[in-house]
């Protein structure tokens, strides 16, 4: 009877770890390290790193430790310290920002940071959690020097529909008729940037026919060591069909990518987006910039000459009542 008790008791003892262990099979991070030597002072720094695990068939707890005296203090993970990772979901990112104070010394910095992660409520015969981590090197130097640098890493353009009436006179082109490229750019550099330029050719769809050069100089800038979408915006003159576009970026007077892509411009009333203006729109507009003109001329009629006769009126008659 001892020794069936004590089979059973080993048996569920293996099934449990077998279990625990296929749960957390598979588990690491990319990138393995967080290396930059660009960091200023002050300054914000960020990575993105993914957490992966071979399979989510249940939640796991993940528990972050930073073993780096030195700038521990500097850094902080988006999720927090203690963290879910969700079932269903294999790749998981988290960010790790470093924030070196103004006054931090100009060196080079390394440390490791520890992702434990273990089956939630999942605990061994002893009572010790089961879990399994993965290990982020850091690797960082504070630097002195201005780097100025930035990746395009996809270039899209925004499908156009063309405005109805009155929307598609001369005088609302430029508000109306404005063609937008969509640019994914990871800023590189340790200050914020953006391009100098975006330049557009339009061609016909056969590619013989140049139809239209125009350039956005205005492009949102991205803060240092991120990677955001911004938008350049181009008014235009074509009408509704098919076009080939040459999408350049500048950097100074560098091209910095470059890409040929097909786009359409959409007849009026394709999206059902323009039937939001109708005519009464421009009413109600024409009404408001109306009453806005109103409301400006009496306050400066008010201001130039009703308040100083008003002044008059008193001097006068303090002087003779």
């Amino acid at each position: 009877m001892l020794k069936k008790q004590l089979y059973f008791f080993i048996l569920s003892g293996a099934i449990i770890l077998t279990s625990a262990h296929a749960a957390l099979a598979g588990f690491g991070v990319s990138p393995p390290a967080v290396i930059s030597d660009k960091i200023l002072p002050g300054s914000h720094f960020e990575q993105r790193v993914t957490l992966l695990r071979s399979s989510a068939e249940s939640v796991l707890n993940a528990t972050v430790e930073i073993n780096a005296p030195e700038i521990e203090e500097w850094i902080t993970i988006n999720k927090g310290m203690t963290f879910e990772l969700p079932a269903g979901i294999i790749q998981v990112p988290i960010i790790i920002n470093i924030d070196p104070p103004k006054d931090a010394a100009i060196d080079s910095y390394s440390g490791k940071i520890n992702i434990n992660v273990a089956e939630k409520n999942n605990t061994g015969a002893s009572g010790i959690e089961l879990g399994v981590g993965a290990q982020i090197n850091l690797d960082i130097r504070l630097t002195c020097d201005i780097y100025r640098d930035f990746l395009v890493r996809a270039t899209n353009i925004i499908d156009l529909e063309l405005p109805k009436k009155p929307w598609d006179q001369p005088i609302f082109s430029s508000i109306f008729r404005r063609l937008q490229v969509s640019l994914k750019i990871e800023n590189t550099g340790n200050i914020e940037i953006a391009p100098s330029k975006v330049t557009l050719d339009i061609y016909d769809i056969s590619e013989e026919n140049l139809l239209e050069t125009v350039t956005d100089f205005k492009i949102k800038k991205i803060q240092a060591f991120q990677t955001k979408d911004v938008l350049a915006s181009f008014p235009v003159q074509i009408d509704a069909g098919q076009y080939w576009a040459k999408v350049r970026v500048y950097k100074g007077n560098d091209i910095i990518a470059s890409e040929k892509i097909a786009f359409t411009i959409m007849p009026a009333g394709a999206f059902k987006i323009s039937d939001l203006l109708p005519w009464s729109a421009v009413f109600a507009l024409l009404a408001l910039i109306w009453f806005l003109l109103y409301a400006v001329f009496r306050i400066k009629v008010r201001n130039i000459i009703i308040k100083p006769f008003r002044f008059f009126i008193f001097v006068l008659k303090n002087i003779y009542f």
